[in-house]
């Protein structure tokens, strides 16, 4: 097993499996991405993982696969599969493979809004409704009974239906393509779809829902949908845009993937798995559009500069609020090499861990045990092999049962080899909140909105009150029209490339209701509807846009479709910048 191509979770994953077996709690229990299925008193048959594999361009995995590794997404540079833990040492051993990882949960992320970046205006122009387009949506799902699609969603993968043994495919719930898991159904078959989070079908009717009054922006474009499982794993994202092109591909259509999913554990550089799957999957007729994310004002953000031997210390709250499962992750130059250590806030830090070896049958952490049961694991790898950089890479696990409470640490940072500043850029998940002075509010656009081909979206306000359903003015008193949200997550990469590209309507957005799932009253417009916001909202109404435009040149790629769009002039949104809103506004 060579540890050195495998990121710091995927290591701790194998290391602790072997070491203690597939029943520790905190090997397992602990990773929301790893799949027990099986019962079989065997542990590495019993553990499986879902992975990204990123290579080298025209490397053969044929002779590594075996019963306990499927692969499912090629795209050439970077693969997607399942893998019993036991077996994931044959990918380490091939030189052509250059890091495993384990698939990383992502989370969720029209009246008013078609006119003000001349939608209605386009569409009388020109007569396009961007039919003959496929828009592709990896999300929650779709109510396919829902009359803004009517006759109009040609295809659903259902990911959620449980992988291996006992279940069989039938003419309704077809093998999903090349791969061997979720179920394929096709038009007009969609009985057993649901879609009971809300939010896949949501943001499909901003793109091109169909009826009068809450019309979507490309009305006339046909939707294909991928449901993806509970976690929103990023392989199976990855594999769900793969799907979409190759259903375009085979009806010779052009097609525009949105993807209103996303994640802060990665490098935010645009070199992750996903970042890079987009890229390399988009082209002429093959357009990706992302959220950006809502964490601007989240302190989920910190930056330290650590100067020379001097300690520095980096100061976070970890709430199990929102599970007890807590990760941050931290991102320093290859060129330097700094030593770390995690206290409890208040408690000087002792017995720093430096850059740990790597390499043949060694992972490279340490393990902590905290007051009130609490634990940690601090992973210092050597530099990453795709980006050369470094990483610090940190779980928290939090006490189980309810009395568990937040808790603050300290992260010391130090620079013993010499004085020159180093910069370490941080981002927490699930319940991480860093404190004044080094909490931020840029670099907070998610992946893969930091992918570089990937048309990534900000939220703007178009409207601020709506009617809920017992005919009661709601809205948000103190929320200025014309601007950008203050939420909307900000660029740029951590590497300078502006992100995001630009911003569009994505507050109080009122669109398709799922019939399957439940909404506060509030929200709720009528039977058929509901209002939601975010950049969630703007990448669905930027798909739409991007439909229009491959309904006339379906050759267009993401860079032309960047140039075509005219930016409104950023001095019109008040109080915005180029890290909020990118070049502005879109408009047709």
């Amino acid at each position: 097993m060579d540890f050195s191509k495998l990121s710091p979770e995927t290591a701790a994953i194998i290391e602790e499996h072997r070491k203690k077996g597939h029943e520790d709690s905190f090997s397992h229990s602990g990773f929301a991405d790893v799949e027990s299925l099986f019962s079989s008193p065997d542990p590495d048959v019993r553990t499986r993982v879902v992975f990204t594999l990123e290579c080298r361009e025209e490397t053969d995995l044929s002779e590594v696969l075996d019963d306990g590794i499927e692969i499912n997404t090629d795209f050439g540079n970077v693969r997607t599969g399942i893998a019993e833990v036991g077996r994931l040492h044959r990918l380490t051993e091939h030189p052509g493979v250059l890091r495993v990882s384990v698939a990383r949960p992502l989370g969720r992320h029209m009246d008013a809004a078609a006119p003000v970046v001349g939608v209605p205006q386009f569409t009388k122009r020109t007569g396009l409704g961007g039919k003959g387009v496929i828009i592709g949506v990896i999300d929650s799902g779709i109510d396919p009974d829902h009359p803004a699609f009517s006759e109009r969603i040609l295809r659903v993968w259902d990911q959620t239906v449980p992988h291996g043994g006992g279940f069989s495919y039938d003419d309704r719930r077809r093998k999903p393509g090349k791969y061997d898991y979720g179920a394929e159904f096709v038009k007009p078959e969609f009985g057993e779809i649901k879609d009971t989070n809300g939010h896949g079908t949501h943001v499909s009717g901003i793109a091109s829902g169909s009826e009068s009054l809450y019309k979507g922006v490309a009305p006339e474009a046909d939707l294909v949908v991928v449901k993806v499982d509970y976690n929103n794993l990023s392989a199976h994202v990855i594999d769900g845009m793969r799907y979409i092109f190759d259903v375009a591909e085979e009806m010779n259509r052009p097609a525009v993937v949105n993807i209103s999913l996303g994640t802060h554990m990665d490098p935010h550089d645009g070199t992750s798995p996903m970042c890079v799957a987009i890229d390399k999957a988009s082209g002429p007729g093959r357009v990706v559009c992302c959220a950006a994310g809502n964490e601007a004002l989240d302190d989920i953000r910190a930056e330290a500069v650590v100067e020379g031997p001097k300690i520095t210390k980096v100061h976070f709250s970890a709430s199990p609020s929102a599970g007890n499962r807590i990760f941050l992750t931290g991102w320093y130059s290859g060129k330097e090499r700094l030593e770390v250590c995690l206290s409890e806030r208040g408690e000087e830090g002792r017995n720093f861990q430096k850059i740990l070896p790597q390499g043949e049958n060694k992972a490279p952490y340490l393990s902590y045990g905290f007051s009130g049961g609490w634990k940690a694991r601090v992973s210092t790898p050597g530099a990453d092999p795709v980006n050369h950089d470094h990483e610090i890479f940190i779980f928290l696990l939090a006490p189980e049962g309810h009395g568990a409470s937040e808790r603050e640490f300290t992260l010391h940072l130090k620079n013993p080899a010499g004085k020159k500043g180093v910069r370490v850029d941080m981002w927490g998940e699930k319940g991480i909140k860093f404190k004044e002075p080094h909490a931020r509010g840029d670099m907070t656009v998610s992946s893969p909105g930091c992918s570089t081909s990937a048309i990534t979206a900000g939220a703007y306000t178009t409207k601020k009150y709506w009617n809920d359903s017992g005919g009661h003015r709601r809205g948000i008193e103190d929320l200025d029209l014309g601007t950008v949200v203050l939420t909307s997550s900000r660029g740029p990469r951590r590497d300078g490339l502006a992100k995001p590209d630009l911003v569009a309507p994505g507050v109080m957005i009122v669109s398709a209701r799922s019939r399957d799932a439940s909404f506060d009253t509030k929200d709720v417009v009528d039977r058929l509807h509901v209002v939601d916001s975010g950049t969630s909202m703007a990448s669905a109404f930027v798909s739409g846009v991007v439909a229009l435009l491959l309904s006339k040149e379906p050759d267009l790629d993401a860079t032309k479709i960047k140039e075509r769009l005219r930016y409104k002039d950023r001095s019109q949104i008040p109080g915005s910048d180029p890290l909020s809103c990118g070049h502005g506004l879109i408009q047709l």
